[in-house]
């Protein structure tokens, strides 16, 4: 899912520390995705790793101080004027217009370039965004709606954070993201990833475009200056659907 330098550098860091050293030396804006794993201090250690993770050889690498700095400079959302697109690991919350998605990056991203401790309090299913929202409710929801999001509320927007199926499994009273009728209009399609299990979708408003080669299914990847889209099988994979 690639277009002047757009790409989603978790991808590459979960497959441990030899593809995350390509990605990096290639450059350009990517943005980070999965928040659990970003619960490192690069000087002192992880939290315990989720039994799906794959991030060993990046936490025994010997460069991986260096690497996790890497990391640590990512956004959580780029857009390219030119190309008319924007990318986050899961989405743009619908209730938030263009404004608020950008000044919600740009706090976490400030946050990351400090002390990691408050990494270790992101567990939680801060759901409902309000202006006023301060502190780390306000920061766990823009990580929850930035990285974790697939289905809301189909009344209020709230992000409902449980659910990893399709969309024709959607719990009851909810919608994907995208298709919240009240969703605010932004200037940029939105290209995102994260839901497995969503498969490739397009619209005139967002693409995504996770094929779930994690668990068996195939990688896919958009060229955004034309749309144009190569998809390959995956083999020798396995892992818990999302």
């Amino acid at each position: 899912m690639v277009g002047r330098g757009f790409g989603e550098s978790w991808a590459a860091i979960a497959r441990g520390a030899a593809v995350a050293r390509v990605v990096a030396r290639k450059g350009g804006d990517r943005c980070v995705g999965q928040p659990r794993s970003l619960c490192v201090d690069a000087r002192g250690g992880a939290q315990k790793s989720a039994k799906d993770d794959t991030l060993d050889s990046l936490f025994s690498a010997p460069d991986r101080d260096r690497l996790l700095d890497w990391l640590r400079a990512r956004q959580l959302l780029v857009w390219d004027e030119a190309l008319g697109w924007a990318m986050a690991h899961a989405g743009i919350p619908p209730v938030w217009d263009w404004e608020t998605a950008v000044a919600a990056n740009a706090e976490v991203v400030a946050k990351l370039q400090h002390d990691l401790g408050w990494l270790r309090q992101l567990k939680g299913g801060e759901s409902v965004w309000h202006p006023e929202l301060e502190g780390m409710p306000r920061i766990r929801y823009i990580v929850n709606g930035l990285t974790r999001m697939r289905f809301v509320d189909a009344k209020s927007g709230a992000l409902e954070l449980k659910a990893k199926g399709p969309p024709t499994n959607a719990p009851k009273g909810t919608v994907p993201w995208f298709r919240y009728a009240k969703r605010v209009a932004l200037p940029y399609r939105v290209v995102f990833g994260h839901w497995s299990l969503l498969g490739f979708y397009a619209d005139a408003a967002v693409m995504a475009v996770d094929t779930s080669c994690v668990y068996g299914g195939r990688l896919t990847a958009v060229r955004l200056e034309d749309q144009a889209v190569v998809s390959v099988a995956c083999t020798d994979c396995g892992g818990t659907k999302g």
